[in-house]
């Protein structure tokens, strides 16, 4: 099935008017629930295990461009690998809801 900018549109608006819909029929607020916030714990794992693990995300995103143009065959940057990971875990976030989909 081919994935049209509507139907993406459409299924991210269904996903929030549902996850809204939950946060109202909640008793504990968002507030109340002591986790950092995305960025935060985005933060913390970019700078701290997974940085001493495999070395800095621009580096590895420059390791992966280079490997993407020798089996692609056209040029490829650090950046364009960084979307086409933001879009992998965006495909993985319509297909089922987790907090590492968003902080990764």
């Amino acid at each position: 099935m081919e994935v049209t900018k509507e139907l993406f549109r459409n299924n991210c608006l269904n996903k929030l008017r549902n996850s809204q819909k939950f946060n109202k029929n909640m008793k504990t607020t968002v507030k109340e629930i002591k986790k950092p916030n995305v960025l935060e714990e985005a933060n913390t794992l970019i700078y701290g295990e997974r940085q001493k693990e495999y070395g800095s995300s621009y580096d590895s995103f420059t390791k992966i461009a280079k490997g993407w143009e020798e089996i692609f065959g056209c040029e490829v940057s650090a950046k364009q690998v960084a979307l086409a990971m933001i879009w992998l875990k965006t495909c993985r976030e319509l297909n089922q809801e987790k907090r590492d989909n968003i902080v990764d």
